[in-house]
């Protein structure tokens, strides 16, 4: 019976991870993504459900609080943004402060996302232009094999590939989707089967007790 119920655990949903991983800060520095704004290119290889955001900051003051945020993701369109898929926004985002003096932000959402290609966005929503005396930063990561981050101004969604060039580390900015594949998730009907055998054996179980204590 202990090797059915591990089968049927194993049955079970696994708990949320990490999905995507763009990499942490590498203490470089970052973009600026307050006066400006960025997108970084993403993949999945399968469907997913998003659960979780995940990125690092950088500011020229450390003082200072940026607790509201807004977040779009972009379809690819022959390797620029495209339709926007998923947008929302964020309020009272904790700054919690992690590796190469950066700040770690975490969103939680819940949406589903087609395996394919994208780019995700980040950005202040506290109506900072480029005038702003003070500016945030999306951290670098370490070089990887994706596109380099977009740069563009406030008007416009970024197309302009940036970065200060091959083998800098100061090409891709730091962030993390957390979720679960469609894959790691058992069918109803395997489910159904499992509960449907564990019943049975406790059924045979408690008969088999009860024949016992009569005894």
């Amino acid at each position: 019976m202990g090797r059915i119920i591990l089968f049927a655990l194993g049955l079970l949903p696994a708990g949320a991870a990490t999905i995507y991983n763009n990499g942490t800060p590498n203490g470089i520095g970052g973009t600026n993504f307050s006066n400006f704004r960025v997108v970084e290119d993403f993949a999945l290889a399968s469907n997913a459900t998003v659960t979780g955001l995940r990125f690092w900051t950088q500011t020229t003051n450390s003082s200072l609080t940026m607790a509201d945020l807004t977040w779009a993701i972009y379809a690819d369109n022959a390797g620029l943004p495209g339709a926007v898929v998923q947008s929302g926004s964020a309020t009272n985002v904790a700054a919690i402060a992690d590796v190469n003096n950066s700040h770690r932000r975490e969103i939680s959402v819940n949406f589903a996302l087609s395996a394919g290609d994208y780019f995700i966005e980040f950005h202040p929503a506290s109506g900072l232009t480029v005038d702003a005396p003070v500016s945030f930063f999306w951290a670098f990561t370490a070089d990887n094999t994706t596109d380099r981050y977009r740069q563009g101004d406030l008007t416009a969604v970024p197309t302009i590939e940036v970065g200060l060039g091959a083998g800098s580390g100061a090409l891709h900015a730091a962030f993390q989707l957390d979720g679960t594949f469609d894959s790691d998730v058992p069918e109803p009907s395997s489910v159904a089967l499992a509960a449907l055998g564990l019943s049975a054996l406790w059924c045979k179980r408690s008969l088999r007790v009860a024949r016992t204590r009569r005894a």
